[in-house]
């Protein structure tokens, strides 16, 4: 299994009611992008949307300036609006963010803390149909399921009190959306939310229960986890992610394996911004 990061880059309003510097954001994005590399993570996605609270109206650009100060992590778009967009345009556009990048690729995403594993099994199960019916064999398409919502600590209940302010925040968020495609919710309570929904909040063994109880429903060999620590601290977001790679994401990778990436097309290496051949 591999692991990825995936910001939709919400802008939301903080405890003094107003959104943050759109400046400051879009350098986190890039700045966590450098984090997930450094921390060893497999990729990093940037999401579109064209709504409030996002500022993620055109991911390439973002993808492209990641590209710039990385050197080896994947970069994804976790989110394509297509019906918004020119089809042309956007193949042109990943295109050439697959040359600059050299690393590049587009996994389709299943899962989010919207709605329970359920009714996404119902949608993969309906495209892995459409799929076969295309005369492509259902085992070789790459399903991901995004766990965006994550933050693991030693003791769980520490991370389940932690995360509860963010629950309510976004549950306040999508109660006053006046329901945007995408972001209503049937969860009535938090706990409800912990249990059926994907976020990864709790200790490591309950994370990975979770992932792999999902696993089960998908049979997805890719997850994406928040690329932003959201209602966390830096240092909370950073020590939650460190726990992953170290305790997480190393029993996932021996119990759902993985069949590596294909190399790219290309043999140009991608290198930081500034730094020699």
């Amino acid at each position: 299994m591999k692991f990825i990061g995936l910001d939709l880059v919400a802008n939301s309003p903080g405890a003094a009611g107003q959104p943050g510097d759109p400046a400051r954001r879009l350098s986190e994005v890039v700045e966590n992008a450098v984090l997930f590399e450094d921390l060893g993570f497999d990729g990093f996605a940037v999401g579109e949307r064209h709504h409030v609270p996002f500022l993620s109206s055109a991911p390439p650009v973002v993808l492209s300036h990641i590209a710039a100060v990385t050197s080896k992590i994947r970069l994804f778009t976790g989110v394509t609006l297509l019906s918004v967009l020119d089809p042309v345009r956007v193949a042109e556009d990943y295109a050439t963010l697959d040359q600059l990048s050299v690393e590049f690729g587009d996994p389709v995403f299943s899962a989010n803390g919207m709605n329970p594993v359920t009714r996404y099994a119902e949608l993969i199960r309906h495209y892995r149909d459409r799929w076969a019916e295309a005369g492509r064999d259902p085992a070789d398409a790459l399903v991901g399921a995004g766990h965006g919502q994550t933050y693991v600590t030693r003791n769980s209940q520490d991370a389940v009190d932690a995360y509860r302010p963010f629950y309510e925040r976004f549950a306040a968020m999508v109660a006053n959306s006046g329901q945007l495609p995408g972001t209503f919710t049937v969860y009535d309570r938090y706990e409800d939310f912990l249990e059926r929904g994907s976020a990864l909040v709790g200790s490591p063994a309950q994370v990975i229960d979770k992932v792999g109880r999902y696993h089960e429903a998908f049979g997805n060999r890719l997850i994406s986890i928040g690329g932003h620590p959201g209602n966390l601290s830096q240092a909370q977001f950073t020590a939650s992610l460190e726990l992953f790679q170290a305790e997480v994401a190393p029993v996932l990778r021996r119990t759902i394996p993985d069949p590596p990436w294909p190399d790219p097309v290309v043999t140009v290496r991608r290198r930081p911004a500034g730094f020699p051949a």
